[in-house]
């Protein structure tokens, strides 16, 4: 830029230099929206227009702001619902299918994830007392640990609420209605077909001191994320809390061979549970799982000597969020 002008004004270098500052004028108002360069020659933008463009600073996300995104609520259209059944009857001849069940059963293992997930629940989330809503239960795995922990420790052992499920997979519900009907072994528990999104409690009106979504959100349909996030305050009450366990964005990236696998950016979920009036306790990335994977250089120090890591990147986090009905808590300077 500075030879062509300065070709065109020869030595006069306070010319070239107010050229210069005239033209980066031009660019960063142009791409800020006050000058517009279309086909309609130079106009001058109503700076109204500018002012409401910036005041939410909304991260658009496919074309949809942030806000949009965390309450649509659109219905599961017929070739979706084939979709899905198929999805779901293919999974029931998978070997995962039946490693869940045998998890369950105890005749193998906790898998790394959920050994991780049931010592940070029993560190720092469980207490005395609590009804337990396991959503996304698969075939009652984690449910089972909660209830274990209940019965085994001593600063939880007594009298406590009831303990609910509900899974979309038909196969995983059967089995889990009859294992877990002893009651004298595991105590009031049920598991409902559904769902996350849409499911009916045997009471409708049930609220619960404890949610909890172990790899569950990553598969939540984009169109549905207001329907859960509605959902979810039905069966919650002030004070309740809602742990989420997640595969990280970076993660997902990379692990794309499920259904309905979706990439679910931190700000998304935050904002969703902040406008369905759920404040954020913790978020701290999973450094406990065992896995195979190798970090990349450069990492955070943060997530540095993980056990788990994919695409680079450390694979989980935890995030526990506590229901607040104090609109103040989501507002900028509330008074």
């Amino acid at each position: 830029i500075f030879s062509i002008i300065n070709i065109m004004t020869g030595s006069n270098t306070k010319l070239v230099m107010y050229m210069v500052g005239a033209f980066v004028l031009f660019i960063t108002w142009d791409s800020y929206g006050v000058i517009n360069t279309g086909s309609r020659g130079l106009n001058v933008i109503d700076p109204l227009r500018i002012a409401d463009q910036a005041r939410s600073h909304t991260i658009q996300e496919g074309g949809k702001s942030i806000e949009d995104i965390v309450v649509q609520c659109q219905p599961i259209s017929a070739e979706e619902k084939q979709e899905l059944a198929k999805e779901i009857k293919h999974y029931e001849s998978m070997q995962k299918f039946h490693d869940k069940i045998k998890e369950t059963k105890g005749e193998t293992g906790l898998a790394a994830h959920h050994k991780s997930i049931i010592k940070y629940l029993k560190e720092k989330v469980l207490k005395k007392g609590w009804s337990v809503l396991d959503l996304g239960a698969a075939s009652g795995g984690m449910l089972r640990s909660i209830i274990d922990a209940y019965n085994e420790m001593d600063e939880l052992k007594g009298p406590h609420g009831k303990f609910q499920a509900v899974e979309l997979v038909t196969g995983w519900v059967t089995f889990a209605q009859e294992f877990f009907s002893d009651k004298d072994r595991f105590g009031d528990v049920s598991f409902v077909e559904g769902d996350i999104t849409d499911f009916t409690l045997d009471d409708p009106d049930a609220t619960f001191d404890f949610v909890m979504l172990n790899d569950v959100m990553e598969h939540l349909q984009q169109k549905r994320y207001g329907c859960f996030f509605n959902k979810l305050k039905t069966v919650t009450h002030e004070g309740s809390i809602v742990y989420m366990h997640t595969p990280t964005p970076e993660a997902q990236l990379h692990d794309k061979d499920q259904f309905y696998e979706n990439v679910l950016p931190h700000h998304l979920l935050i904002s969703g549970m902040a406008n369905a009036g759920f404040e954020l306790v913790t978020f701290e990335h999973d450094m406990d799982t065992e896995c195979f994977g190798h970090p990349m250089k450069g990492l955070p120090r943060q997530i540095e000597g993980g056990g788990c890591y994919m695409g680079g990147w450390i694979k989980y986090y935890h995030a526990t969020f506590v229901r607040a009905s104090n609109k103040g808590l989501y507002q900028l300077n509330a008074s």
